[in-house]
């Protein structure tokens, strides 16, 4: 078993005691998610089985062309099953290697290609995620841009950086200098980034509708567990999640995320322990929608349509 493998093992272990704990001597957690409530449960369930058709339609706008005939439901199922395998690996590593597969069996996507997109996808979220952080603590001033003003210039040269390296992906001539430098995998990567502008402007336009979601869907937590709702607030918890969503250490970084968006609470002079408590009903459903969603396609995909 390698080291780094070893590492992430540790820090799973770890994360989990480290929750384990907190929610040991804070009851007041568990308490807050018990009453989260049954109809705000399935309010919660709708917004990510929408969540799951917006990321479908991502999916195709990145595939086609050249790839048509994609299926909006079998997007959907693909999203799905790459999106569980990612969330219960480290580094995403599973929810790529899946979606690999099924593009490669089902639709012949090679390989390239389809990271190609992943990769185009996860750097326009990145970008995105980053812009709308450093916006939101610039619009928010007081307190917020004394404590994040240093994050919110990193963020914002981290959106300028995605926005570069999407540009020198994307361009002919700079991609021929890179291209002799990156891993095999990568080599359709020049091809799946290079798409036309329509398409670009279609999964910029959708990636925002989705972030704009997930806000929305953090207003909600807050109000199920009775908290006052800020929309910056939430904008900024959706966009340090996404970042730690591709950047994560252990699988759905499990107590690091918990951690970290927790302690935004002490800045927004928010309960700390009724908003941990929804972030874990938040990862409940989330968790579920994608194994039932999974299991659906799974059972679905063996149908006449499938290719292999």
């Amino acid at each position: 078993m390698s080291s780094r493998l070893w590492l992430r093992l540790i820090l799973l272990v770890a994360a989990i005691i480290g929750l384990t704990l907190y929610v040991a001597f804070n009851p007041e957690v568990v308490q807050r998610s018990l009453a989260f409530g049954w109809l705000n449960v399935a309010v919660l369930a709708v917004s990510y089985v929408v969540a799951q058709y917006l990321n479908a339609w991502i999916l195709k706008a990145g595939l086609e062309p050249p790839y048509r005939g994609i299926a909006v439901n079998d997007a959907i199922g693909i999203n799905m099953v790459s999106s569980l395998a990612g969330y219960l690996t480290p580094l995403r590593l599973g929810g790529m290697g899946s979606r690999l597969m099924i593009l490669r069996m089902k639709y012949g996507v090679e390989p390239g290609f389809a990271v190609g997109q992943f990769l185009l996808v996860t750097l326009m979220t990145i970008g995105l995620s980053a812009a709308f952080f450093a916006f939101s603590v610039l619009v928010h001033g007081g307190e917020v841009s004394l404590r994040y003003g240093v994050a919110a210039a990193f963020m914002a040269a981290i959106a300028a950086g995605m926005v570069v390296l999407c540009a020198l992906l994307a361009d002919k001539r700079s991609y021929s200098l890179l291209s002799p430098r990156l891993p095999r995998l990568l080599v359709g990567v020049h091809e799946a980034i290079a798409r036309p502008w329509k398409s670009q402007v279609k999964i910029t336009l959708l990636l925002v509708v989705s972030f704009g979601l997930q806000v929305l869907q953090t207003q909600w937590l807050l109000h199920a567990v009775g908290m006052p709702g800020d929309v910056f607030f939430s904008t900024l918890v959706c966009a340090l999640a996404n970042l730690m969503l591709v950047l994560t250490l252990t699988p759905g970084n499990l107590g690091i995320k918990e951690g970290l968006l927790g302690s935004l609470a002490f800045v927004f002079l928010i309960d700390e322990k009724a908003f941990v408590g929804a972030l874990l009903v938040d990862r409940f459903v989330q968790l579920g929608v994608l194994m039932v969603g999974s299991v659906l396609y799974s059972s679905w995909g063996d149908g006449s349509n499938r290719k292999y």
